[in-house]
Parts: C-alpha cells; structure tokens; sequence
C-alpha cells in the first residue's frame, strides 16, 4: 500500500527532475543572453541552445504528469499487466531478446544511413575510419607519397599525427575500435559497425540481468527496456563514434565478472585490457577501478594478482603503442591540460547533468534517483556500479574542454550500462513501494514517452545537424580539381572537411589554404588544377560562417 512517506519520496524525486530540467532551460537562456564562456564557438554550445530547451519542457511537463499519476491510486488496466506479463516471459527465453536485439540492429542501422547520412561527423569519428584504411592495407602507419611530403601539414586532418621524420600518418587514438572496423570497411559496410556493437549491447544487457537476478524472471525485460528507450544509446549507435564499443567491451567483462566461475574470472581481466585501447583508456579505466579497489579490501590476493598481471600487461602494450604513435604522450603533456577546475568546468557539469537527464528515458533517471535513496541495502555489484558511475563524473570535472560534438553526455556513455542496471534494482524497490502494477505502468508510459516523442525529435535534430557537412563533404568530393583548398577560419567547423586517404588515393586532396604558402600554392599548381573553395559555397549548403555568434544557431 502507498504510504504518505512513499508519497513524498515520489514527489521529492519528481521534484529532483523538475528542477534539472528548469535548471537546463535557465543555462540555455543565459547562453542565448551571451553568457561569457570558453570556446564559445564550440558545437557543444550550440546544439544545446538548439536542441535542448524542446526537451527539457517536455520532460517538465511529463514528470509533473508522473507525479500526479504515482502518488495517486490510480490503477493500471488490466491488458497492459497481461502484455507486461507475456512480455516478461517471452524476454525471458533467448528467443525474445534475440528478437530485441535485432530490432535494435534494424533501427540504428537505418538511423545510420538516413538519420546519419552514413557520414563520420566529427574527427572524433572519421579518425577510427582513417586508422581502418590503414590496418586494411596491412600496416601500422601510412607513408606519405614523396611528391606530397612538402604539403603534408596543410594535407594533414584534425587530430592525424604526421612523423615529420619519417613522413608518416597514424591516428592519435588507440587503435582496437579502428581495427574492430576493419572487415565493414573491407566490405564497404562501415555504418554496420556501431548497429551491431549496440544490439550485442543488448543482449548482454539482458544476460548481465539474468546473472545479477536469476529468480526475476522481469528483470532481463527490465535492463533491456531501459538501454532501448534511451535515446542517447540509440543515436550514438547510429553514429561512428567509438562509445558503442566502450560500452560493448563493459558490459562484455560485467557480464564475465557476474559469472563468478573460473572461466568468466579468467576471461574478464584481459577484455579489459582490450577495452583499454578502444580510443583512451580513460573509459575503462574509470569504469572498472572501484571493482579492482575491491579486491584490494576484499583480500582477494590471487585474483588481484592476476587481475593486476594482466592489466598490467595491458598498461605496457598500450602504454609503448603511443609511445610510437604520440611521443607526447610519454613526457607527459597531454595530461598537463587537466587542470583545479575553474568557473566554466562548474558550467560544464551541470549542463552535462542536464544532459544526461535529456537523453534517457524518464524511467532511467527516475529509477536511478529513486535507487540511490536505498544505498544502505545496496549490493557490493550495485556500489561498485555507482562509484564507476560517480568517478566518471567527477574525473572530467578536472578536463577543462567539452565535448564539443556529442549526443547527451558522450564522455559518460562507458557506463550507461551501470546505470541501466542501478536503474533496474530502482524499480524492484519503487514496486515495494507502489505496488507491481503501477510500476509496470511508468514504465511503459515512459518507454513510450522516449521512443515514440523523444527519439523521434533527437533524429531530426541530429539530422539537421549532420545534413549540411555531409552535403559539403559530397561537394568537395565531387569536384574536379585534383586539389581543393578550405580557409576553415571562415566556416565554423570547416577544419572537419580537410579529410584524406591516409595514402592520398583520393582525388581531390583537401587541403588547408591558410597552411600554404604562395610559392607551394603555384607549385600545387604545377601538380595539377587547383580550386579554393570559397565560403559562400559552402553557406549555400547550409554552412555558417564563424562571424555568425553561437547563440543565434
């Protein structure tokens, strides 16, 4: 029965939410006001002040409804318990999460191609594309062509590293997610990857629950439900970003670590240490320390020893690999920009608390709330999967840049797993408290909510988004000239065009003309036709120019 105290942690919850959503829609109204901020022509900017403010009213609205719904006694009709109840047991046998995950495959592979455009957005997504033409080739770096050498800097993307020594190209990343693309690349099927990578999700999702609950038969139904109606996970499966592998290879050692048998203790050590060089290895690092702090208090000493050897090993491989790929990073000054925080980190955080909230579904952040109020009867599985969770967070309060391109709070999506699962322990105590039936019911409404409103928005905002730089990268593609050149200080973004073979097989060669010289210019010219593109062309498709001030896009 609903008691007066269940009421008002209800209402405390709903409240809770209420006030982040308020709180994003005063953040976007203060950048519109010109709030001084850092990087003010950042695309984290401004697809919030875009994007944003829709949801958040949205989410205000439904959680006020929620409210009322929870704390009254109201009662769910009888078809939907039925539908709940076939569906816990259809979800409980393989077939029906194999049906789940393949329909997510469906989705995002299509959100992939028409919502995407099958085009890598941001460097952050065309880097693991242009590592995989590498690997394809057989080799570890690309040498750069003789004729070419001269040019290499203004030939060079964003975030390449070019060996002026030896005149090679490699990518500044950790190389597994690049070569995890490999064969889709070989097979032209690149947008295939992160589709696949998310309904594998899936389906460890519900295995990891079944482990965790064996005798809840709802509970795969459950974690399964909450990862599908988040439209962050959604999305980002249909983009080219690495985070669908960060949290595939999570869940993959979760779900070998809940095992709890020698073969899945034996495995998990080194799917993490594969984990580690996805693209950083901060994602799972943060991830799995409060699990390896266990063993530590636990005085597991074998298991820790072996847990350490193999990490260890990991640390070393991936350690010597951006020894050779980014020197840097053995001295020790990429770690320098990690800094106190300042003012802006603080504005940072809570619009990617805000984010977060935006890019779930109620009943994720609604359930993980509502969970946390239990810490006390909290599992040393559920502490470790918050403190994952919390550690997260606060490390990137110490990293001074954003996001910059993302959707929702891309640096925490390693463990949206965890939080999936804190969400899924939330419902069996919100059910003590209002009973199976109403909670069954929130559920649903707000699985609905998110996937028949919320996602359907976030696809057309991405897609308006996307559209413009994936019509000019067929442009500039379909050019001509044998060179093109882009003055990126006068299309914001426009640095993300200058994209290459990494063994310049492609015609054109993109190149940045303000890292020319007039003398290499002519010389280009020698070589072959040459074209700078100007802004207005690239205004026509929808492009804007970097006077234009963020808070008007």
């Amino acid at each position: 029965m609903l008691t007066s105290a269940h009421r008002g942690l209800i209402r405390l919850t709903c409240l809770e939410l209420m006030l982040l959503c308020s709180l994003g829609l005063w953040i976007s109204s203060r950048l519109q006001m010109n709030l001084p901020m850092v990087q003010p022509g950042s695309g984290f900017y401004s697809l919030y002040i875009r994007d944003e403010p829709l949801i958040f009213g949205l989410l205000f609205c439904f959680q006020l409804v929620i409210c009322l719904c929870l704390t009254r006694g109201y009662s769910s009709p009888g078809h939907l318990e039925k539908v709940a109840s076939a569906t816990e047991e259809t979800l409980h046998n393989w077939k029906g999460v194999l049906l789940c995950s393949i329909a997510a495959l469906i989705i995002t592979w299509l959100g992939s191609i028409f919502v995407y455009h099958n085009f890598p957005l941001c460097m952050d997504e065309y880097l693991p594309h242009f590592q995989a033409a590498i690997f394809a080739c057989g080799k570890i770096y690309a040498g750069i062509a003789p004729p070419f050498r001269a040019f290499a800097t203004a030939l060079t993307p964003v975030f390449v590293m070019h060996d002026t020594i030896n005149n090679t190209w490699t990518s500044g990343y950790l190389p597994v997610y690049a070569a995890l693309k490999v064969p889709f690349f070989l097979m032209d099927l690149e947008s295939l990857t992160n589709p696949l990578l998310g309904a594998l999700s899936i389906i460890l999702m519900g295995a990891i629950c079944r482990k965790i609950w064996p005798r809840e038969k709802s509970a795969p139904l459950l974690g399964i439900i909450l990862l599908l109606s988040s439209t962050q996970f959604l999305i980002t499966s249909m983009s080219f970003y690495s985070m669908p592998a960060h949290l595939f290879f999570n869940l993959l050692w979760l779900y070998a670590y809940t095992r709890n048998n020698k073969l899945g203790l034996a495995c998990t050590p080194w799917i993490g240490a594969v984990a580690l060089g996805i693209h950083n290895p901060f994602v799972h690092a943060l991830f799995v320390t409060p699990f390896l702090v266990r063993l530590i208090r636990d005085k597991k000493i074998c298991r820790g020893a072996y847990f350490a050897f193999v990490y260890g090993l990991g640390c070393i491989v991936w350690l010597l690999w951006m020894k050779s790929t980014r020197p840097s990073m053995v001295t020790g000054d990429d770690f320098m920009i990690f800094q106190f925080p300042a003012f802006y980190q603080a504005i940072f955080q809570m619009m990617n608390i805000t984010l977060l909230l935006s890019w779930q579904s109620v009943a994720l952040t609604f359930l993980f709330i509502w969970n946390t109020r239990n810490w006390t009867n909290f599992t040393p599985l559920m502490k470790d999967l918050f403190w994952g969770c919390l550690l997260t967070f606060v490390f990137y309060f110490f990293f001074p840049l954003n996001q910059g391109h993302g959707w929702g709070y891309r640096y925490i999506y390693g463990v949206l797993g965890n939080l999936v699962l804190l969400s899924v322990a939330g419902w069996y105590h919100l059910k003590d408290a209002i009973g199976v039936q109403r909670a069954n019911q929130f559920v649903f409404v707000a699985t609905i909510f998110a996937l028949l409103i919320q996602l359907p928005i976030r696809c057309f905002q991405v897609e308006s988004f996307v559209r413009p730089f994936a019509q000019a990268m067929s442009f500039i593609e379909s050019a001509p000239e044998e060179f093109i050149l882009i003055d990126d200080t006068k299309i914001w973004y426009s640095r993300d065009l200058i994209r290459n073979d990494p063994f310049l097989r492609n015609k054109p060669k993109v190149l940045f003309a303000q890292n020319l010289s007039e003398g290499q210019k002519q010389n280009l010219c020698g070589m072959g036709s040459l074209r700078l593109i100007e802004p207005e062309e690239l205004i026509k498709l929808g492009l804007q120019p970097v006077e234009i001030n963020y808070s008007h896009r």
